[in-house]
């Protein structure tokens, strides 16, 4: 006697008709309709900043909205809020950049992200870009291969040093830094850009996290995460 139903997505409004015969066992009744119209709900977009970075000084930057969505499938309209005195090329656009400027010590830089279907805006998101400072590089002396070293100290509390190297190359190779615990999670980066040849120093100050094995990686190459290229792990034990 109650029969229900899912109503599907649609465009606009839609009209279903749903017609009803009952019966005794011996005769049926004449049929009776009943209309529902169903009206489209436009549910918002979703934004999504990309991950964060970690970037030298004067370097190009390219932030990454195109992870965002809409459920409707809509083309989107992006607006991107950055710093004061960071000027993007295209805010408008899904994934603009900008130089990273010079810094006196590591500096965090915060872009907020809104979407937008042409009706609806979505939620900010956002993302940090961490500039590191000169101080990082130590050498430019020419190097014939890539090299991540064994953080030191290790054990460490809060803070450990770590060095690499990046070797001369005729085409430009991303350099990839993070960290990663025990279950396998990135837990963070602490490089993603492209390096001129050279040694480099950063620390990495693990206040925020709990005490613990993690595991140090570097990769290199053209594609990260595509299985070529330069990769290397350290065993790092933070200890509170």
């Amino acid at each position: 006697s109650v029969a229900s139903f899912t109503t599907p997505t649609v465009d606009g409004s839609v009209d279903f008709i749903f017609g009803l015969i009952v019966s005794d066992g011996e005769l049926d009744s004449d049929p009776d309709s009943v209309t529902i119209t169903v009206f489209h709900t436009n549910i918002s977009p979703v934004a999504n900043a990309g991950p964060d970075q970690t970037i030298m000084e004067n370097e190009l930057v390219i932030l990454d909205g195109t992870g965002s969505s809409d459920f409707e499938n809509v083309n989107l309209s992006y607006s991107w809020t950055a710093p004061v005195n960071i000027e993007l090329d295209d805010p408008t656009q899904s994934s603009p950049t900008f130089i990273s400027p010079e810094v006196s010590d590591s500096t965090f830089l915060l872009f907020t992200l809104i979407v937008s279907d042409g009706e609806l805006e979505s939620d900010p998101d956002s993302v940090t870009v961490t500039i590191l400072n000169s101080l990082g590089f130590i050498s430019n002396i020419f190097l014939a291969e890539f090299e991540l070293r064994q953080p030191f100290p290790n054990p460490f509390n809060p803070t450990t040093t770590i060095q690499f190297n990046v070797p001369a190359m005729d085409t430009r190779h991303v350099i990839s830094l993070s960290v990663f615990d025990i279950a396998g999670s990135m837990v963070e980066t602490l490089v993603n850009g492209t390096l001129e040849s050279g040694q480099y120093e950063i620390q990495w100050d693990a206040s925020q996290h709990a005490s613990g094995i993690y595991f140090l990686k570097m990769e290199s190459g053209p594609s990260i995460g595509q299985g070529r290229g330069y990769i290397k792990k350290q065993k790092m034990i933070l200890m509170k």
